[in-house]
């Protein structure tokens, strides 16, 4: 019986130590399975974390970055057209203006300080550097550039290239006489008539290229005596054109209070935004006025105690048929009546509240040269008729004396819907039915 006994012992040793295993693979299987889902937590929390710090730096980052894209995108867009963009290295820029020396800076505004600068093979340019507000990445900053890039047109400032890296710049042709306000409104310089006629009818040329020619029209939209610049022998070139798109909000709108400047908008891009090739022909007529007065519309002082924008003043004279004291003094013995008359309709045509009355500025161009006759002048605006000055009022001359303007609000009557009806046969524009313009 021991001998039984002891061979037993063994086996039931064996028999009790096969569920221990067993057990010890369960806990490792379970171990396993734990292990693997507090990784799979760990790597989905550290992966929300990531996205979570992704998203706060985008959010911190200073509106206008330019946003990475794969640089082939941009080679795409220069590569499509008939006009090179010349795209320059920033180094090559910044070394031509002197790292942007404020004391080589010529000009400023809303998009930017211009910078004066030499290009390695000595041609002198103007360079703009564009403020960070701009919502485009740089596909569509390129390709902005080179719709303005292929707009050539011997009165529209001529865009050499850009760069995009650093800061988005814009490089254009250099004009040494400066731009028509700093000549026009300064009482120590004189412009005599025909070179003034000579500037409106090479202004008026620019835009009717701009609106009628190239493949992607444009509309300025901000055109003042500001943006007319100047070359060796005085003639115009429109400068700024095209800027305005490369602003647009989130919506891909423009918003008109923030680019046009006072004294220059009309009626319908202040009161419902809508930007069109005849809110230039409006900008134009008002550069008539200030071109004939050598005065600004918003700095004239024509009725001692009462304030009235130049566009009223003229209105006033045109109904008491005393147009020529609209002329500046200095040009009141050497001028051309005739011209001085049909400048002064083309501008009071150009300035009506209803957009279809409006010339188009091809047709201004052929008043201009007299191959049209001025129409019949239409009725006084409504605007200009809710100023309510008297007659006997209408008298005076220019002073040099700033006053801070009134501006009038237009009038109820003024009917956006009315306005944009229809086209006048006279003044048809054959570029209307492209419907807004690019700006």
């Amino acid at each position: 019986m021991d001998e039984i006994f002891l061979h037993m012992r063994p086996r039931r040793a064996l028999l009790q130590a096969v569920p221990a295993a067993e057990s010890t693979a369960k806990n490792l299987v379970w171990v396993y399975i734990v292990v693997s889902i507090v990784g799979v937590i760990v790597l989905l929390v550290a992966c929300c974390c990531a996205w979570r710090c992704y998203k706060v730096k985008r959010t911190q980052r200073p509106k206008g970055k330019p946003v990475p894209f794969r640089e082939d995108t941009v080679s795409e867009v220069l590569a499509g057209g008939q006009t090179a963009v010349k795209v320059l290295p920033h180094e090559t820029i910044s070394q031509a203006t002197n790292d942007f020396d404020l004391r080589q800076k010529i000009g400023d505004g809303r998009f930017g300080p211009v910078f004066q600068g030499e290009m390695p093979d000595g041609t002198e340019v103007a360079v703009r550097r564009l403020p960070l507000n701009s919502r485009q990445g740089k596909r569509e900053f390129v390709k902005g550039v080179k719709n303005m890039t292929e707009a050539q047109h011997r009165n529209v400032v001529r865009l050499i290239g850009c760069s995009y890296t650093q800061s988005r710049l814009l490089v254009y042709e250099y004009l040494s006489n400066g731009n028509l306000a700093q000549i026009l409104f300064d009482r120590r310089k004189t412009l005599d008539w025909n070179t003034r006629f000579d500037i409106l009818l090479g202004v008026a040329n620019g835009l009717a290229y701009l609106h009628e020619e190239p493949d992607s029209v444009f509309a300025h939209g901000d055109l003042k005596a500001g943006n007319i610049m100047l070359d060796k022998i005085m003639k115009p070139k429109i400068a700024d054109w095209g800027l305005a798109a490369l602003f647009r909000n989130d919506q891909g709108e423009v918003k008109p209070r923030n680019m046009v400047s006072v004294g220059y908008m009309a009626p319908e891009l202040a009161l419902e935004g809508q930007l069109s090739a005849k809110s230039d022909v409006f900008s134009y007529g008002i550069l008539c006025l200030e071109i004939l007065s050598g005065r600004q519309n918003t700095d004239i002082n024509l009725l001692g105690t009462e304030m009235q924008s130049l566009l009223g003043w003229a209105w006033k004279l045109q109904d008491r048929r005393r147009q020529m004291e609209m002329l500046d003094n200095r040009l009141r013995d050497n001028c051309d009546e005739g011209q001085v008359l049909k400048v002064m309709g083309i501008a009071l045509l150009s300035t009506q509240d209803s957009v279809p009355a409006r010339p188009s500025m091809s047709h201004i161009v052929a008043m201009l040269r007299d191959e049209e006759a001025l129409p019949k002048l239409p009725a006084k605006p409504e605007a200009i008729k809710s100023l309510g000055l008297s007659d006997q009022n209408v008298s005076g001359t220019f002073t040099s004396s700033f006053v801070t303007p009134k501006f009038v609000t237009p009038s109820k009557k003024w009917n956006s819907k009315k306005h944009r009806a229809g086209t006048s046969k006279a003044h048809a524009d054959p570029s209307d039915r492209e419907g807004l313009y690019r700006l």
